[in-house]
C-alpha cells in the first residue's frame, strides 16, 4: 500500500488515499472517483478514456493498463485525477 495525494482541478481540493501498489491504475481511479463522488454528493461515471491520473512531479500520465507499482509511484506522491 501507498500513501498519496490525488488533486482533483475540477474541484480545486486534494484527497489523500491509501492505494494498493500491486492493481491497475483504470481500477484504482474508478475506485477513486466513486469515493470522491460518495464524499463530495456527486455523480460522475467512469468511462474508460474519461479521465486520465497523472504524477504531478514526474510530468507523466500514467499507464491505466499498468500497475500503480510498475510505474514508480511511491507513498508521498503527488497526482492528479483529471
Amino acid at each position: 500500500m501507498v500513501i498519496v495525494d490525488i488533486f482533483v482541478p475540477s474541484l480545486d481540493k486534494t484527497y489523500n488515499f491509501m492505494l494498493d501498489e500491486n492493481s491497475k491504475v483504470e481500477m484504482l481511479m474508478v475506485e477513486v472517483i466513486e469515493m470522491i463522488d460518495n464524499r463530495e454528493g456527486l455523480i460522475s461515471s467512469y468511462a474508460e478514456g474519461n479521465f486520465a491520473l497523472c504524477d504531478r512531479d514526474k510530468e507523466i500520465v500514467l499507464d491505466p493498463n499498468k500497475k500503480l507499482g510498475e510505474q514508480g509511484i511511491e507513498t508521498s506522491a503527488n497526482l492528479v485525477l483529471v
